[in-house]
């Protein structure tokens, strides 16, 4: 799947730079910048859903487990020392409430 996005980000790499190509060979300045603007849209945007792609499928079971576990070790020093990993945080609300009754 991976490589089948990087395929058509070749290909349309290769189609954007002959859209720019031909941009030099139109007679006026607008018209020059609009195919430029297709040709660069037309070789950047598939990039951009390749990479995504590829980020999403590189994840593995290992990197994800070590981000939640960073993540939770930031949330406990963050919480301080007295509390309790998985307490649930303190809410403004429930703090206004215990300070009205």
């Amino acid at each position: 799947m991976r490589t089948l996005f990087w395929i058509f980000s070749l290909a349309g790499g290769v189609i954007g730079a002959l859209f720019i190509l031909t941009a030099f060979i139109q007679s006026s300045a607008p018209q020059q910048a609009a195919i430029a603007a297709i040709g660069i849209g037309i070789g950047v945007i598939p990039y951009c859903i390749a990479r995504a792609v590829s980020e999403l499928v590189d994840k593995s079971a290992d990197q994800r487990q070590a981000q939640i576990s960073l993540l939770t070790d930031i949330a406990a020093q963050l919480r301080g020392p007295d509390a309790h990993v998985n307490s649930a945080p303190r809410t403004l609300a429930a703090e206004w409430r215990e300070t009205k009754i």
